[in-house]
């Protein structure tokens, strides 16, 4: 019996003529419903006919050269997005509502000395120093649920083991489909962080030499 039927199965799949047939159907159905159909060409000469059949074909020219503009338009503007995504100054990250890596531009990448490719579905967390783990955590957390845009600063670890402050500016992207993503900007703040060292430093010394006179 199970035999039989899958042979009355097999039977009842369509043929590459069925198919061909069908598309046939479906396009006499469409061309009858159209606005113009054959009893609007009635009385015209053949001559009358080979200029519609020329000035539709010329029409039909027309809207593909615009819809390759359009394609090629498309595709340079996409382009320079992209160049403008990854060569920015900023790292650009965006994480899921798992905070698992989606995407990071090649900034972003550098910045944590880790090939991109490495970086896909991996956790941020991983490159959160130890000290900062429950930092990370409430803001992400909190970017999550209060969907504000938010900054704060960590103690960052590259792939290499050396370690930098950076400052990371979130916020939460709902999607068309009611996926939440976070997307982040991070940068090493390096520089900031060793001159108000460095001003600290020299605000104790200036007080220090007062307190001494």
């Amino acid at each position: 019996m199970m035999a039989a039927g899958k042979k009355e199965t097999e039977e009842k799949k369509p043929t590459p003529q069925d198919t061909k047939r069908s598309l046939r159907d479906d396009a006499e159905e469409n061309l009858s419903r159209s606005p113009k159909s054959f009893s609007d060409l009635e009385g015209q000469t053949p001559e009358q006919l080979i200029h519609e059949l020329r000035v539709h074909q010329v029409e039909l020219e027309m809207q593909a050269e615009q819809l390759r503009v359009a394609q090629l338009a498309l595709a340079e503007s996409r382009d320079k997005y992209l160049d403008l995504y990854d060569f920015a100054p900023l790292g650009y990250l965006t994480l899921s509502d798992k905070a698992l890596i989606t995407n990071m531009n090649l900034t972003g990448a550098k910045l944590l000395r880790v090939e991109r490719s490495r970086l896909a579905k991996a956790r941020f967390n991983k490159f959160v120093a130890e000290k900062n783990t429950d930092e990370w955590h409430w803001y992400f957390l909190n970017l999550l649920n209060q969907g504000e845009k938010r900054s704060c600063t960590l103690m960052l670890i590259r792939g290499d083991g050396t370690a930098f402050p950076g400052r990371l500016e979130g916020i939460l992207i709902t999607g068309s489909d009611g996926t939440n993503t976070v997307r982040i900007a991070f940068t090493d703040i390096s520089d900031i962080t060793q001159v108000e060292e460095t001003l600290r430093e020299s605000e104790e010394k200036y007080l220090n030499s007062i307190e001494n006179r």
